[in-house]
């Protein structure tokens, strides 16, 4: 399904609240703008996107407007995931739509999130396709010891995060 078709599930407008007129997802989700439609329910709505890595590569966004992963409900967050693992598997599957494939969210500017919408991406892989995501550099390694500090500073605040809400 291609252009600026309906989606079912009912598209939330631009105008209405939890939908933004400025973001482009808002706008693709109510169907104001064009998109390639692979997946649409009341939750969520995937697409593919307009510049991929290969053939295949889909975003997957929520109908709610949500910037960040903070402004996402956590049952939305789940429908997100559930339709990615769904169409990632799929292409696991079958060898003509991928090789490997990489799940992939960037949260805020700093991450490189290029839409203010929350949006997963899955990206179908084959062996030699060009894409890498690594480091440009040989990062240090922490010592066990600094690894254990981190994990332990981590949860203490996981856990306090957790009880004061």
């Amino acid at each position: 399904m291609s252009g600026a078709a309906s989606n079912p599930g009912g598209p939330v407008a631009p105008s209405e609240p939890g939908g933004s007129a400025d973001c482009l997802f808002c706008r693709i989700v109510a169907g104001a703008e064009p998109a390639s439609i692979v997946h649409a329910d009341d939750a969520v709505v995937a697409f593919l996107d307009a510049v991929p890595v290969n053939p295949g590569h889909v975003l997957v966004v929520p109908r709610v407007h949500a910037s960040g992963l903070v402004d996402l409900p956590v049952d939305v967050g789940a429908a997100v995931w559930r339709v990615a693992h769904r169409i990632a598997a799929f292409m696991r599957s079958d060898p003509a739509w991928s090789e490997g494939v990489n799940l992939h969210l960037s949260d805020g500017a700093v991450a490189d999130q290029s839409v203010g919408h929350v949006h997963l991406h899955v990206i179908p892989r084959f062996k030699d396709d060009g894409l890498r995501i690594v480091q440009d550099r040989d990062p240090a390694r922490p010592s066990r010891d600094e690894l254990d500090a981190v994990a332990a500073r981590l949860s203490r605040d996981l856990t306090k995060a957790a009880s004061s809400s």
